[in-house]
């Protein structure tokens, strides 16, 4: 593979973290189905980025890593899994083995499930790959920063619920006071920590409220990572991952900050903000993934075909409509005839997609069905200001579930709640769940979130 892999065209999958739910039947766990799980990406990115937390204690890539004809140890050598690797405060890069003794100081358990010499095994692979594209590098400071204030924004909202008893409530007040105590003084911490610090021990009258809140630290704990290089990393994600508070647009300005920040403050109508869905009929013919072929094909081959189908256009435009929700209006109609055009040139150059003629054999079991209403479904956020009305697209879906071109401007699972499940499906053509979302996570929004 000869292209370069620069950040803009990498993805970081949020579903492939530990705590993070996925979807029914995308059970990355059984090694086939990792392998095309990484042969369909490769069609649509240059690579997938891996925190070096996950990679090293993550069941998925343990049994991916048993299969000694598998993807795995090949997308690591040629950099197509791509580490996202922490730094120390001195800037020195942390290994693979030096990640799992820090795993073993904060959690013994976990670190117990990664199996021997696998870290060592890691680090022989990622060293290949990194002489050539060094891996995307952060400091735990820096994630501690967006880890804190997801925490702090997720139990407020937990907070405001009434119907939470008061050991759940004070359970939450210990947190947010602990967790503020670490921010403060710039400290180290994880959702292990949390854990071995403040939860109850076991039989003790407030276990059974410990468990109803640490859920929201889990949540809090997902998708962090990308925040840290500032919006040019995109989220892969799936709307049952619960990536909360991972709003996109990096490229907005403060006001549509601001606006985003009230959405997930709650209560939006009362400051003025409506919801707005509205469907377009969609010129974009049908394509599906050929999955007998693609599965015959190595990974070097399937990103031949990628690049043989010259892929800029369509990872550019991708980009540009997550910049902000008004990028993301104005790019749709780009992005449109981008999709179609890639896909076109992929169906030449591959016959890995095949149109509307051969659907009903070859059609991909990942997506929905090739018979649903050809509707383009746009989610905008309309704020009513004294002297104008403003419109952000917060979200455009086109119906190509298959290839996953979805660009959403702000959390997808908050989406489907506020619109209810009966009307998504309703909205989007089919099960909801069928839905891959690009996303530009924006910290910024979940700063003004955090801090109330």
């Amino acid at each position: 593979m000869t292209a370069t892999r620069s950040i803009e065209d990498l993805v970081f999958p949020s579903f492939l973290q530990n705590h993070t739910p996925v979807r029914p039947g995308l059970d990355l766990a059984q090694p086939a189905l990792f392998d095309r799980f990484l042969r369909f990406n490769a069609l649509f990115s240059r690579g997938l980025v891996v925190a070096d937390s996950d990679l090293n204690n993550n069941a998925v890539f343990h049994n991916a890593a048993q299969r000694e004809d598998g993807l795995f140890w090949p997308a690591l050598r040629a950099g197509y899994l791509r580490r996202a690797a922490r730094e120390d405060e001195a800037g020195n890069r942390l290994s693979q083995r030096e990640v799992a003794e820090g795993l073993s100081k904060s959690s013994r358990w976990r670190f117990g499930l990664i199996p021997d010499g696998y870290p060592a095994d890691l680090d022989a692979a990622v060293a290949r790959a990194e002489q050539d594209a060094p891996p995307l590098a952060w400091t735990l400071s820096q994630v501690n920063r967006t880890f804190g204030s997801k925490i702090l924004a997720l139990l407020r909202s937990a907070r405001a619920d009434s119907s939470r008893d008061g050991s759940q409530l004070r359970i939450i007040d210990q947190i947010v006071s602990w967790v503020s105590e670490q921010l403060s003084t710039q400290a180290p911490f994880g959702a292990a920590d949390v854990e071995s610090r403040l939860r109850p021990r076991e039989g003790s009258q407030d276990r059974r409220a410990w468990d109803a809140v640490w859920p929201i630290v889990l949540e809090a704990h997902a998708g962090n990572i990308p925040l840290v290089f500032g919006g040019r990393l995109e989220v892969l994600g799936v709307p049952e991952a619960s990536d909360r508070m991972l709003p996109a647009g990096p490229e907005s300005g403060p006001e549509e900050s601001a606006v985003q920040a009230q959405i997930y403050a709650g209560g939006y109508a009362e400051r003025g903000i409506e919801l707005e869905v509205r469907r377009v009929p969609s010129q974009l013919p049908w394509f599906g993934v050929n999955i007998e072929r693609l599965d015959e094909l190595s990974l070097e081959q399937v990103e031949e075909l990628r690049e043989a189908a010259a892929p800029e256009e369509f990872l550019a435009t991708r980009f540009r409509a997550n910049g902000s929700g008004e990028a993301m209006a104005a790019n749709a109609d780009a992005l449109r005839d981008a999709i179609a055009a890639y896909l076109d040139r992929l169906a030449t150059a591959g016959i890995v997609l095949t149109k509307e003629a051969e659907r009903a054999t070859l059609r991909s079991e990942l997506g929905g069905s090739p018979d649903t209403p050809r509707t383009e479904t746009q989610i905008v956020a309309v704020v009513n200001l004294p002297d104008r009305v403003v419109e952000y697209a917060m979200m455009h879906s086109f119906p190509l579930p298959d290839v996953g071109p979805q660009v959403v401007g702000c959390d997808f699972t908050w989406l489907v709640d506020q619109v209810g499940r009966d009307k998504a499906r309703e909205f989007f053509g089919g099960d909801v769940a069928m839905f891959w979302c690009y996303k530009r996570p924006d910290f910024r929004v979940i700063e003004l979130a955090g801090n109330g």
